[in-house]
């Protein structure tokens, strides 16, 4: 195997390893897009997820703001419930007075403590429903404390995972640009392999062009072989004339 032929296939093998690894590279690019891809839904859904538990972030807000408002509001009709019971003792106490000075005033006083006992029962009454009342909003504020230690802690979770969701956001980021900075890579890759190909096929027309050449030059050395065979055979066979004439010439001296 001559020089040119041994060029000849190693560029071959050159040529086909690029053009397998071309097919590679074609494949990675490929797959780094899709992961790129994966990575950009990845990130709309995660802004869809954020946008959603804020709405939930503001409803909670505005919940335990309303709870709050709520529980100061019972605390204050908890407040006139006490100041209501607190006038009821009071009428209660003034009307055990009025009616012991009525007894005091005999039959003078009898009208007025008739309307001493109904003031003490219109007290005790209303002390009575100031309970009941009292005991149902005592149930509501606890019911209502219940809720916003609830309301609070689900936001606190809702924080919570808008925290996660931004450092899955931060690390989706980061995926994205290891994926760009690889397809950059790989393109600059491919952009060196074609110039390498590129200079492979310069390669492999330079290398045939030699072995044309060769091939041209084998076959004029060829032909010059033959045509100085040819040479040395006519030359032979006029040298032999010349011995032959020059015998002969002898013999004529001889003769003469």
């Amino acid at each position: 195997m001559n020089v040119t032929n041994e060029l000849q296939e190693s560029a071959e093998t050159v040529k086909r390893h690029m053009d397998g690894n071309q097919e590679n590279m074609g494949l990675l690019e490929g797959r780094f897009l899709q992961v790129n891809n994966r990575v950009k839904e990845g990130l709309g859904q995660m802004a869809s997820a954020e946008g959603a538990m804020g709405q939930v972030e503001d409803a909670i807000s505005s919940a335990r703001q309303a709870t709050a408002t709520l529980l100061a509001q019972m605390e204050q009709i908890q407040q006139m419930l006490r100041q209501i019971e607190e006038v009821a003792s009071q009428t209660n106490l003034l009307s055990l007075n009025a009616s012991i000075e009525a007894a005091r005033a005999g039959a003078a006083g009898k009208g007025f403590a008739v309307v001493a006992d109904e003031v003490r029962s219109l007290a005790a009454r209303s002390a009575q429903v100031a309970v009941k009342i009292q005991a149902v909003v005592n149930a509501l504020a606890g019911a209502t404390q219940e809720v916003y230690t609830r309301v609070d802690g689900g936001g606190t979770a809702v924080r919570d995972g808008m925290a996660s969701l931004h450092e899955l956001g931060d690390s989706l980021e980061a995926m994205e640009a290891a994926a760009q900075d690889a397809r950059r890579i790989m393109q600059e890759q491919r952009c060196g392999m074609d110039q390498t190909d590129a200079s492979v096929v310069k390669m492999r027309a330079g290398v045939a062009q030699i072995s044309q050449y060769t091939n041209d030059n084998a076959d004029g050395v060829e032909k010059i072989t033959v045509a100085i065979e040819e040479q040395n055979a006519s030359t032979t066979a006029l040298a032999a004339q010349f011995l032959e004439i020059a015998g002969m010439s002898e013999e004529l001296c001889r003769d003469a």
